[in-house]
């Protein structure tokens, strides 16, 4: 068979051979990456590598080197922690007993309460005494022990009387034989309240620390001499004041009573100021709240825009104050 003058090459030919873009030495894709890495960046990777063996060499040193300081530090705190616990014990036993006094209180006032509602019984005679603006005392006395009680009636509502006698820190102004009134610890609870007050009384200045106990709803304020505080001027001193609606006198009207069921002079005091205080002690200590709890009273109800409280005691005080100067 006869061929023509072109020669028909083989495909093979035709093309040239294309040249890989990989160049025959570079890294398989198979290799590990960390020979990647050591192939492009090997010094900086290796002085890397160097110090963070370098730092973990030193950090487990410096962990043993500071196991006995750790040691040390861990007896501390767990001596701190034993201090701790017992300064938690110590304070529970502290609040124990205060919980228990609180409730002893609770049960003076409770019996002292009830002694108030054992009144000594008035005859007709004393009844119309206080009816027409008078009092009644009575008084026994046996050397230098003694104990009474004064009646009188006063033209106010027993709440403004009570919130007078349970005004501990204002007898200065309220009581002219009460020089000054320190009032160091006040606590209330519940209708109930305790309060110790240090006092300064007569001219001649003598100290009476009193403990005193106030039940608003049984309208009671209680006095102690306190067991801790000087007694120079009385050995004893025991009673409590008790307001009640008046059976007699017109509404709004309290009656209040004044009972001492103990009063003993201390020896250290001269027989004269004994017989002195004797005569003028319970007509001393009641004489000032008829006048004080009506002149309130009255200004209270002169007074009837919402400030009237405050401006009732602000010039109870300022009138007081110019009274008794």
């Amino acid at each position: 068979m006869a061929t023509s003058g072109f020669a028909v090459a083989k495909p093979q030919a035709c093309f040239k051979q294309m040249p890989s873009r990989r160049p025959p030495s570079a890294t398989p894709l198979r290799q590990a990456p960390c020979s990647v890495l050591s192939s492009v960046a090997s010094p900086q990777l290796r002085h890397s590598q160097c110090c963070i063996r370098g730092n973990h060499t030193i950090f487990r040193r410096l962990v043993s080197a500071t196991q006995p300081l750790q040691a040390i530090f861990g007896l501390a705190f767990a001596g701190q922690a034993v201090k701790r616990q017992r300064r938690l014990r110590k304070s529970a036993g502290r609040n124990a007993a205060m919980n228990l006094k609180s409730l002893t209180q609770a049960a003076e006032i409770s019996v002292g309460a009830a002694q108030a509602c054992q009144l000594p019984q008035l005859s007709a005679e004393e009844r119309h005494q206080l009816q027409q603006g008078g009092r009644v005392q009575k008084q026994e006395r046996h050397g230098s022990e003694g104990s009474g009680y004064v009646v009188i009636d006063v033209r106010a509502p027993p709440s403004l009387v009570m919130q007078g006698l349970s005004a501990f820190e204002d007898y200065p102004d309220l009581i002219p034989v009460v020089r000054k009134a320190v009032l160091s610890h006040q606590k209330k609870c519940e209708g109930h309240s305790s309060a110790k007050c240090a006092y300064r009384i007569s001219k001649f200045w003598f100290r009476i620390d009193v403990d005193h106990s106030v039940e608003q709803d049984a309208r009671l304020v209680r006095f102690d001499l306190d067991p801790n505080g000087v007694r120079f001027v009385l050995q004893e001193a025991s009673g409590y004041w008790f307001v009640e609606p008046s059976p007699d006198g017109p509404p709004g009207t309290s009656r209040v009573w004044l009972c001492v069921n103990r009063l003993k002079a201390s020896p250290f005091l001269p027989q004269c100021i004994v017989d002195y205080a004797a005569e003028r002690a319970l007509r001393r200590a009641t004489s000032w709240l008829k006048p004080a709890m009506e002149e309130r009273w009255k200004l209270h109800g002169q007074l009837s825009d919402t400030g009237a409280a405050d401006r009732v005691s602000h010039d109870f005080g300022v009138n007081l104050r110019l009274r008794t100067a």
